[in-house]
């Protein structure tokens, strides 16, 4: 008893420490804020509900974006007709600050090409890029082969490089993604 106690303490603690990764997890998958929240909030529930299924050694963010995945694949199954692609008009893909003005062009621009991808390359490129999990992590989280989550994050850049017709698109691709995902210091320290 004292065992499922310290265990749902420790899920809870770690689920409130990750609930902005989860957030932005479930927008990729839901495709806006709206429908994301309510996959968050149902998220977290199950995982709170089903804390005895955490073991510890396993590296918690894996779990839990694995169990927000598994909530949202049951969402999809439980509908007779599957969710649309939620595509929204892009700003849930925006990086942090920015707002969509004139000012982030850029950014903007490249969050809509992001937001009309799938959800699952979406899904796909934010564990690789925006999480840091190696692949075969990552198919683990989305019940998949590593090799179906290459050709996932392979589509999604190619759909992104075919969306991307001209060098100035080129060049603002590269500014959002340098600032989505900034060199650390010890990175920039050692290439130079």
């Amino acid at each position: 008893m004292a065992d499922t106690r310290q265990n749902e303490e420790f899920v809870r603690l770690k689920l409130i420490s990750m609930l902005p990764r989860l957030r932005r997890f479930a927008v990729v998958l839901a495709g806006e804020t709206q429908a994301a929240d309510t996959l968050l909030r149902e998220g977290c529930e199950r995982m709170l509900a089903e804390c005895h299924r955490y073991r510890r050694g396993t590296p918690f963010d894996r779990w839990a974006f694995a169990e927000l995945y598994g909530c949202w694949m049951g969402a999809l199954r439980e509908h007779p007709m599957p969710m649309p692609r939620g595509r929204g008009d892009g700003t849930a893909f925006l990086p942090d600050g920015a707002s969509g003005r004139s000012a982030d062009g850029d950014a903007a621009r490249m969050s809509q090409m992001v937001a009309a991808l799938s959800p699952q390359q979406r899904s796909a490129a934010l564990l690789i890029y925006g999480e840091k999990l190696a692949y075969h992590d990552a198919a683990k989280v989305l019940d998949t082969t590593t090799q179906s989550v290459i050709a996932r994050v392979g589509r999604a850049l190619a759909s992104l490089m075919n969306r991307m017709t001209t060098g100035a698109a080129v060049n603002a691709a590269a500014a959002t993604v340098k600032q989505l995902y900034p060199e650390s210091p010890a990175t920039k320290q050692a290439s130079q």
